[in-house]
């Protein structure tokens, strides 16, 4: 490679540096719910913010400081084993069934089929 060929690669993984650094963040973020324990997510979280901190991205550092606001949301995975997936996923399935009801009045109905909802799926709701 000659010496215009190696300023211009340079050039190139110059100006992508944030997205590369980025996106490893991002990978590595998911690394969360794999750890063994409470005490190591927590670790694991704070050494994560602090990188993404000295990233000196910007949306990086606003999103570091939004996890550590909610940590204790965020690590109370360790404790049951439930993330905010499971949740929305359900919060969704309700509104779809309030949407379905809209303008019926059989209030017992609707609250029978609030309480079977886990056993339809996404479809059958």
């Amino acid at each position: 490679m000659d010496c215009d060929g190696k300023a211009s690669l340079q050039k190139g993984l110059d100006a992508n540096r944030p997205l590369a650094i980025a996106y490893l963040l991002k990978e590595e973020l998911g690394l969360l719910w794999k750890q063994p324990d409470k005490s190591a997510g927590q670790k694991f979280l704070a050494s994560w913010c602090q990188k993404a901190i000295a990233s000196g991205i910007s949306q990086l550092q606003a999103m570091a400081k939004t996890l550590l606001r909610h940590q204790e949301g965020i690590l109370s995975y360790f404790t049951t084993g439930i993330t905010s997936t499971t949740v929305e996923g359900t919060n969704r399935k309700i509104k779809i069934l309030l949407c379905k009801f809209y303008g019926l009045r059989n209030q017992e109905y609707l609250k029978l089929r609030l309480y079977a909802l886990h056993e339809f799926k996404f479809t059958g709701v």
